[in-house]
């Protein structure tokens, strides 16, 4: 059974909902800035495809390693003007299948990775950052009590970020059993689109191999197929410096829902506390809804 080494169920998050205040709490995680009116520019680049890969068991990624494999012989087969399938499936078709595999995972990370996200009446939009800017609007990511519906409009733009459970194990082994447990039990029908930590940041040794595929699939299909085919493509790109000043600590881990589960959060906490409860190590502390 896991163990409170502190006796921190909810950390509340002081002082949230103040705009400029480049001191607020730590604990409140990364800081989301509201703009109004809404930025515009171009995204980042493909940061959410490094997270996923850091974000999910070494089993998926072997498995997205022969999925893109498989992928691409059936796109070269099809490329052959003599090529006759007796199947009733095509590449192209293999590609969004796989893609739906990978779909929550990637929404996910990319959601609050890639900002701005703007409203949908694009009054306003909010970005992700490590601290207030001065005479900014400012929530903080984690913060537990929404005192009123336009601050929770403000964290529904970054869900599931905002809804993310986060605990601090009491060593860094602890985290990262956790966080491995957890990837594993992480299944289609899971609330957890992801679950990071300090080791999420480093890269996968299996990059290269995926990279070398995903360029061989798009080549073969051609630009605007897939967006996270192309990002698999593209060149490993660096991390938000929030995301890596998050993990600063070694012993924290956080686990990202699903955006299907944004809406039954209850099954979230359930499934992570059943998962971390069967576990034997010691947990400090946790910001977000679990435990209860």
């Amino acid at each position: 059974m896991f163990r409170f080494w502190v006796s921190l169920t909810i950390l509340a998050c002081v002082g949230c909902s103040s705009g400029g205040d480049a001191s607020l709490p730590k604990l409140c995680g990364p800081v989301l800035i509201v703009h109004r009116p809404p930025l515009t520019g171009a995204r980042n680049e493909h940061p959410s495809v490094e997270m996923v890969l850091g974000g999910v068991s070494g089993v998926r990624r072997a498995r997205l390693i022969e999925d893109l494999s498989q992928l691409g012989d059936a796109a070269e087969r099809e490329a052959n003007p003599f090529y006759i399938s007796l199947e009733d499936d095509n590449a192209r078709e293999r590609a969004r299948a796989l893609g739906e595999r990978w779909r929550a995972a990637y929404v996910g990370a990319r959601l609050f990775l890639e900002g701005p996200v703007a409203s949908p009446g694009a009054e306003a939009s909010v970005s992700v950052a490590s601290s207030c800017p001065p005479h900014a609007e400012c929530r903080c990511a984690w913060e537990v009590e929404r005192s009123d519906a336009h601050q929770d409009h403000v964290h529904f733009l970054v869900a599931p970020l905002s809804y993310s459970i986060v605990l601090r194990a009491r060593t860094p082994e602890d985290s990262e059993r956790i966080a491995e447990s957890l990837r594993i039990a992480t299944d289609s029908t899971s609330t957890i689109a992801l679950v990071l930590s300090a080791s999420s940041l480093e890269p996968q040794r299996e990059r290269r191999r995926i990279r070398d595929l995903a360029e061989r699939v798009t080549r073969l299909f051609g630009p605007g197929e897939s967006t996270m085919l192309e990002a698999l493509a593209s060149a490993p790109a660096t991390m938000p410096p929030w995301v890596r000043e998050l993990f600063e600590d070694p012993s924290v881990v956080v686990i990202v829902p699903k955006m299907s589960a944004v809406h039954r959060l209850d099954a979230f906490d359930e499934e992570v506390l059943r998962e971390v409860s069967e576990l034997d190590t010691e947990v400090e502390w946790w910001v977000g809804r679990a435990p209860r």
